[in-house]
């Protein structure tokens, strides 16, 4: 995605001093072509881009979504362990019960929610099918539930995550295209010239910058 070539802080305060500016010699801007429609318009996009969550209050939510999603997948690993020492305790290590939980795809789902989820699926399925032994060594009708409930948990924290991974990208772009527009209204200094100028952004209108020049 395209950066802005200033920073945000920069373009916001850039802006209100143009807009602050425009409004001072507003009279004379009307012989440039600038109404008070353009202002108010200019005013609008400055207060919308300030409006907009920042990246920094994105990537906390986005963290957020996150440790719930591993806690989900925690949670589903660790109901996963249990069953298989259930189900090695109720028919022995050797059975073919025992062996026919997916080891080798269960240890490598414990960081990864999309390989955890179908392993989820087959432990249930395989908890359901030999309740009744099962019950003798302790899994009771609430702990087979508890399985459904944490795979639902699961998908539902990867599903959030990636929503808000969406949202994240989309608001980013908005929050960039917003940037844009009130940049191309603001003339930007350049403080590490010999000599102060103004640095325009493609597209930009002049007739604000001239009329203010023009003014002073």
């Amino acid at each position: 995605m395209n950066k802005l070539k200033f920073s945000e802080e920069t373009i916001l305060s850039v802006s209100k001093t143009t807009l602050a500016n425009a409004h001072a010699y507003q009279a004379g801007l009307a012989e440039f072509g600038i109404s008070q429609q353009l202002l108010d318009d200019f005013e609008a996009n400055i207060q919308a881009a300030e409006a907009l969550p920042n990246e920094v209050s994105s990537r906390i939510d986005l963290r957020d979504m996150t440790r719930g999603k591993d806690e989900a997948l925690e949670a589903c690993y660790q109901w996963g362990r249990m069953f298989r020492a259930r189900l090695q305790l109720a028919f022995g290590n050797t059975s073919a019960q025992a062996k026919a939980f997916p080891g080798k795809e269960f240890k490598t789902a414990l960081s990864s929610e999309s390989k955890m989820m179908p392993v989820m699926e087959i432990l249930i399925s395989l908890a359901a099918q030999y309740q009744t032994e099962l019950a003798a060594v302790g899994q009771t009708p609430e702990i087979l539930a508890e399985g459904s409930a944490l795979l639902d948990s699961l998908r539902q924290a990867d599903q959030a995550q990636e929503l808000k991974k969406d949202t994240k990208r989309s608001a980013t772009w908005e929050r960039y295209q917003k940037f844009q527009v009130i940049a191309a209204l603001a003339p930007l200094q350049a403080p590490d010239l010999p000599r102060p100028r103004l640095l325009h952004f493609r597209k930009m209108p002049a007739r604000l910058h001239v009329g203010l020049e023009a003014l002073h």
